[in-house]
């Protein structure tokens, strides 16, 4: 896990909005544009999705189109040149040079940042050059999640201005055909291989950007020696930035088809790979990039002895005698690997006996594991002995799963949503929010997340007495090609105002989730297992297989997947409520006769009886996050293929994961949040006017 999660910052307009977030109230102030966030975690979750492409083939080092460029590109040949390098960063430069040892780029850039002249005494030249020097070691890199131009280096953070143009930081947009000339000079002069191989990166990368023009291979041909060549690549602590680095220099060397530099990089990262199997640490990582890429060219020894190195974790992690050893999770990311390699090489027997050993390594698991946990952890054994040919021992593991279910519904936790917010003070939040009883933080994050439909409804009166004219104005949400959904005034649509508001409270709350979803993941050690069993409480799902995969793309920041497999366990989930209530959960075919078909997600959230037993809350914020065109609309977007991959963010799989908690303890949220009887109402819960 990643170290104590940072605050972040947004800033949006000149003004000062309440945000309603479950029972409490945010004073937000904002300015004229959003700082984005980064992800807050970057660890291997223990149900890891393999056999997936590296990502640096979808997209990475690609010709990139002319929409994609940030902006008009400038030719310094048609301007003046008075490119100047301020002496003083450039010494800095010149000093790190000379460093032989390993450097780091964070204390580069810190360092040139510290050398830039005082703004009444630079000249245009020396801004120039300056922004020129800062700017590679400003970029960070993608690491999985391409960048908003689609390189493999991208910004630190993005916004929008007041016109809806995007702003990025660093941006490349003041970068020209000298500034890349200068990085070319630099990776061709400089001997310190990481500054070297900074430079000659960047301008391989970014030149498409830059000058629309074709990529020197030179350049990529000395970043590849200087990565190779880095002494971060030598023993040290930092195992996963060494993979980084050899995975790049492999990907580079693909692309320019130099064999030779291929054979040292993958040569490089089977060492990598040796050290990461010794250590227990980042063997994933090395075994993908070789295995999973043709273009390695991983011989058949090479191929034979990481086999090998996996099967000997193996049987380190699924050997229950030793505690110290014994872990299922990396037991089955294991077997999830080997399994295609041997249906490859035509092997079922070998298949059988990996499955065989999952089932085992997680039936064991789940009887020292409590009811909640045992319950999902069996579903695993289920599936592994069914796909070892071992009928027997899978309905026996369901039976006793069955039972679990039932053992983990008497497991309830108290739920309070009593928790004062405070917008400054995040640390404060995170302490109240997370506590020691993991059931507890999950419960917590599920009810304060909730929208609160009394405090929605006060915020847009309140809202109407400041702005009398954005109350009576209709708004219109377009999508591509039509009119999505209009929402009219305060007065004449108050269900349609709330919706909207609600979309509101999802984007100013989704920085406080993610916050509150990685502390949580963080200090509870929390794998997918362990969310897909609180999801399963109340035993809502007979099969959490798909819960499994949905989560633990999550984990993987794998968002497209985890918004593909999760939305429509969610509706699952919902439908299964209405079952429990014992309404039905079918209707007559629209136009065949004697036909039915399952309700849906906008069925359930618009009964009146289903949505009393459901209560205000819980309607109101499915609804806005799932089903109504007036919200975000996730699951009729996704199901009619409307869904963009803007949408498919990692804010909006976030919330899919807190639906997932708010399923773990629907009834009694909707118990605590329906409204109490007139007469002992208060007056500020007074319907909209």
């Amino acid at each position: 896990m990643a170290a104590e999660p940072k605050i972040p910052t947004r800033f949006v307009s000149h003004q000062t909005y309440a945000v309603a977030c479950g029972t409490s109230y945010h004073a937000v102030s904002l300015r004229t544009y959003e700082i984005a966030y980064r992800p807050l975690w970057r660890t291997r979750p223990k149900a890891a999705v393999v056999n997936q492409r590296d990502r640096y083939e979808k997209g990475f080092s690609h010709p990139i189109h002319q929409s994609q460029r940030a902006h008009k590109v400038t030719d310094s040949a048609e301007t003046p040149s008075n490119f100047t390098v301020p002496p003083a960063m450039d010494a800095v430069v010149r000093g790190y040079d000379s460093n032989s040892a390993d450097l780091s780029l964070h204390e580069v850039s810190n360092a040139l940042h510290a050398a830039i002249p005082d703004a009444n005494a630079i000249t245009d030249g020396e801004r120039r050059g300056a922004y020129a020097e800062t700017l590679p070691f400003g970029l960070m890199t993608s690491r999985g999640d391409a960048s908003p131009w689609g390189t493999y280096f991208g910004p630190q953070g993005s916004g929008q201005r007041q016109d809806g143009t995007s702003v990025y930081f660093p941006d490349i947009a003041g970068a020209d055909t000298e500034t890349l000339a200068h990085w070319m000079a630099r990776a061709q002069n400089l001997t310190q291989p990481i500054l070297k191989a900074r430079y000659a990166d960047v301008a391989w990368e970014m030149a498409p950007l830059i000058s629309g023009a074709r990529r020197d291979p030179e350049m990529a041909r000395i970043a590849i020696d200087a990565y190779l060549a880095a002494p971060s690549l030598s023993p040290a602590p930092d195992l996963y930035h060494r993979i980084e680095v050899a995975s790049r220099s492999l990907h580079l060397a693909i692309l320019i088809n130099d064999q030779s530099r291929v054979k040292a990089a993958r040569m490089a990262l089977v060492d990598l790979h040796r050290q990461a199997v010794t250590s227990r640490s980042q063997w994933w990582n090395t075994f993908d990039t070789l295995i999973n890429n043709k273009r390695a060219s991983v011989t058949d020894a090479e191929r034979d002895e990481l086999v090998a190195s996996l099967e000997s974790l193996l049987n380190e992690f699924a050997d229950p005698s030793d505690p110290s050893k014994f872990n299922p999770h990396d037991a089955e990311s294991i077997v999830k690997r080997l399994v295609p390699i041997h249906r490859r090489s035509n092997k079922p027997d070998e298949i059988r006996r990996l499955h065989t050993v999952v089932g085992k390594t997680f039936e064991y698991f789940a009887s020292i594991a409590d009811p909640m946990l045992a319950s999902v952890v069996l579903q695993t054994a289920v599936d592994a002995y069914r796909d070892a040919g071992l009928g027997d021992d899978s309905k026996r593991t369901r039976t006793l799963m069955e039972a679990k279910i039932g053992a983990a519904a008497d497991a309830m936790v108290p739920i309070s949503t009593d928790i004062e917010i405070k917008g400054e003070d995040m640390e404060k939040f995170l302490a109240g929010v997370v506590v020691d009883n993991p059931g507890q933080s999950l419960a917590n994050i599920a009810a304060l997340f909730l929208c609160s439909r009394h405090n929605l409804e006060n915020l847009i009166k309140d809202v109407a007495k400041e702005s009398p004219l954005q109350a009576i104005l209709t708004q219109t949400i377009m999508a591509a090609d039509h009119v999505a959904a209009k929402v009219g005034s305060v007065v004449e649509d108050p269900n349609g105002r709330v919706i909207a508001q609600a979309v509101t409270s999802f984007a100013f709350d989704s920085l406080w989730l993610h916050q509150a979803l990685a502390t949580v993941v963080d200090r509870h050690a929390l794998t997918p297992h362990h969310i897909v069993a609180w999801a399963n409480r109340l035993a809502l799902f007979d099969d959490v297989s798909f819960l499994l995969e949905g989560v633990a793309a999550w984990y993987e920041r794998d968002t497209v997947k985890a918004l593909h497999v999760l939305v429509p366990q969610i509706e699952a989930g919902l439908r299964n409520i209405v079952g429990k209530l014992g309404k039905p959960i079918t209707k007559p075919h629209g136009t065949l006769q004697g036909v039915g078909v399952s309700i849906n997600m906008g069925d359930i959230l618009n009964s009146k009886d289903i949505t009393e037993a459901l209560g205000p809350d819980i309607t109101l914020h499915f609804l806005a996050l799932y089903a109504d065109p007036r919200g975000r609309n996730l699951r009729n977007n996704l199901a009619h293929g409307l869904i963009t991959r803007q949408a498919a963010s990692r804010d909006a799989t976030n919330w899919l994961i807190h639906s997932l908690l708010i399923f773990g303890i629907w009834d009694k949220l909707a118990e605590v949040r329906r409204p109490r009887p007139a007469a002992t109402a208060s007056p500020s819960s007074a319907a909209l006017p």
